[in-house]
C-alpha cells in the first residue's frame, strides 16, 4: 500500500514537471513574422509641389511614400516636402524649412487643420543674394501653397488651415497674410488648391515664347531639355546662345490656342500660331504643334524640337 503511494506520488511529480515545462517553453517561444515591418506601414502615392530652378513656379512630382497605420498621411507629406534626398526632385528647390515639424493634425468641418513649428517662418535656408523683397514674398507664397496643393491633392481634403506654434507652446495660432508674402493685410484662413502657380505646358511654351521675343537667350537655355527624346544631349549653354544669335530671329507675335490632350505622362503638344522674321523673309505659323518632354518632372524643349519651328 505504501509502495503504491509513493509510485502515484512519483508520477504526479513527473506529470507537474512536464507540464511546467512546457508552460515555460510556450513562454519563451516568440514567432518572428518577417513581414511585420511591411504591415505597419502602408505604401501611397502623392503628389508633391516643389519649386523650379528659378523660384517662378510650382512643379508636382508624384512619389511613392511610405506611411505608417498610425499615423495620418499629412506626416508623410510634410517629411518629404522639406527634404531634398530623393533623387526625384533634382533640379527643383524645396521651399518648406528643413527644421519644420508637423505638430498636429485635425479635421475641421471643411477643412484639415495642420499645425507647423515656427520654423517654418523661417526663411534663412533659402539663397537670398540680390533677391528682392518682392521676390522673397514670392516664394514665401509658394511654399503656402506647396504645402496646400501637396495635401490636397495626396489626400482629397477639400481645403488645408496652417497654423504655426509661434509661441513654442505647441499650439496653434492663425498667422498674417503678410507673414507668409500676401499683400492684404489679414489672418491667414483655410486654403483651397491654387492653379495658378503651377507650371503647366502651356505656361512653358508662353515663357519660351516671351523670351524668344525679347532675345533673352540666356533665361531661354534653362527651358531646354537637357536630353532630347533620343538621348541627344542640348549643346554648352554658349553654343546655344551663339546660335540663336546667328539664326537672326525677330518674333514678331505669338498666340497660344490650346493644348493636345495625349495619354502620356511625358510628352505634350501645345498649339500656337506665331509670326517671324529671319534673313530669308517674314514667315506666319498657324496651329503648330510645339513639342515638350519632361526633364526632371518640368517641361521644357528639346533643342531640335526649337530649332524646328523656325
Amino acid at each position: 500500500m505504501k509502495r503504491n503511494r509513493l509510485i502515484c506520488i512519483f508520477i504526479a511529480i513527473m506529470l507537474l514537471l512536464v507540464s511546467c515545462g512546457n508552460k515555460e517553453k510556450d513562454d519563451s517561444y516568440i514567432e518572428i513574422d518577417p513581414y511585420e515591418e511591411s504591415i505597419t506601414k502602408n505604401d501611397k502615392t502623392a503628389l508633391l509641389y516643389y519649386a523650379t530652378s528659378d523660384y517662378r513656379y510650382l512643379v508636382a512630382y508624384e512619389a511613392e511614400i511610405e506611411v505608417p497605420v498610425s499615423t495620418r498621411m499629412e506626416f508623410s507629406v510634410i517629411s518629404m516636402l522639406k527634404s531634398t534626398s530623393h533623387e526625384g526632385i533634382r533640379g527643383l528647390n524645396q521651399l518648406i524649412n528643413p527644421n519644420t515639424e508637423l505638430i498636429s493634425v485635425s479635421d475641421g468641418s471643411s477643412y484639415v487643420s495642420i499645425l507647423l513649428s515656427n520654423d517654418f517662418l523661417n526663411w534663412s535656408f533659402i539663397p537670398q543674394t540680390g533677391m528682392s523683397v518682392e521676390e522673397l514674398d514670392a516664394i514665401k507664397r509658394m511654399a503656402v501653397y506647396s504645402i496646400v496643393n501637396s495635401i490636397i491633392d495626396s489626400t482629397g481634403c477639400p481645403k488645408v488651415q496652417i497654423l504655426v506654434d509661434v509661441n513654442g507652446n505647441r499650439r496653434g495660432q492663425r498667422i498674417s497674410l503678410q507673414s507668409v508674402g500676401f499683400a492684404e493685410e489679414g489672418i491667414l484662413g483655410p486654403l483651397s488648391r491654387q492653379s495658378g502657380v503651377i507650371l503647366t505646358g502651356e505656361k512653358t511654351v508662353t515663357d519660351i515664347f516671351t523670351l524668344l521675343e525679347s532675345e533673352n537667350y540666356v533665361e531661354l537655355y534653362q527651358y531646354i531639355a537637357s536630353k532630347d527624346k533620343d538621348g541627344e544631349a542640348r549643346p554648352p549653354e554658349s553654343n546655344f546662345i551663339n546660335r540663336m544669335q546667328s539664326e537672326g530671329i525677330t518674333l514678331e507675335s505669338f498666340r497660344i490656342r490650346g493644348t493636345v490632350e495625349s495619354s502620356s505622362s511625358s510628352r505634350k503638344l501645345i498649339m500656337v500660331d506665331y509670326a517671324f522674321n529671319k534673313e530669308s523673309g517674314r514667315k506666319e505659323q498657324s496651329n503648330i504643334p510645339v513639342e515638350l518632354i519632361k526633364d526632371n518632372g518640368v517641361w521644357k524643349i528639346s533643342y531640335e524640337t526649337l530649332l524646328s519651328l523656325f
